[in-house]
């Protein structure tokens, strides 16, 4: 039978232990958001966001189950600082640090400023484009001296096959 020292012995040290658990986790669950936020910053990857405010709510619940008085001790601070502060911080900053992609619109002003396109009329009724006549070639006439190109080549490539 083990004596009262020992028992007490275990007992002291399973209450270090899970001291040190509770540490390192906490210590884990603080370190992960704070390098997902700071690498989210530094690259510019708006997709690092999600994950960031996720880790963060994660260690706000966790500081939340710690906290034994609301509003009485640092977890519950924590808990605020990390649920209702940093989580919409993360997910509206990460909003704004997107890469914007452009309208429809904006991309088809660029095409018509388009020195190529700059000459042409698009015809109402039948909706393609048609030239002014200054001189420059229509788009399908580029199109189609493409595919013979494409087609010269195909044949060539057969004709030195098959010899």
């Amino acid at each position: 039978m083990p004596s009262a020292n020992t028992t007490e012995a275990i007992d002291n040290l399973t209450v270090a232990m899970s001291g040190i658990d509770n540490t390192l986790i906490l210590l884990a669950l603080i370190v992960i958001p704070i390098a997902l936020t700071v690498a989210t910053f530094l690259s510019s990857q708006y997709m690092l966001g999600f994950p960031c405010a996720i880790f963060w709510m994660i260690l706000g619940s966790y500081m939340y189950q710690q906290s034994a008085i609301p509003w009485g001790d640092w977890q519950y601070f924590m808990f605020i600082g990390s649920c209702l502060g940093m989580v919409p911080f993360t997910v509206f900053a990460t909003l704004g640090i997107r890469k914007q992609s452009r309208s429809f619109v904006e991309e088809a002003e660029d095409i018509v400023k388009d020195e190529e396109f700059e000459d042409r009329e698009i015809d109402i009724e039948t909706l393609e484009p048609r030239n002014r006549g200054n001189g420059k070639r229509n788009m399908s006439t580029g199109i189609r001296a493409r595919a013979q190109k494409r087609r010269a080549k195909a044949n060539l490539s057969r004709a030195l096959r098959g010899k």
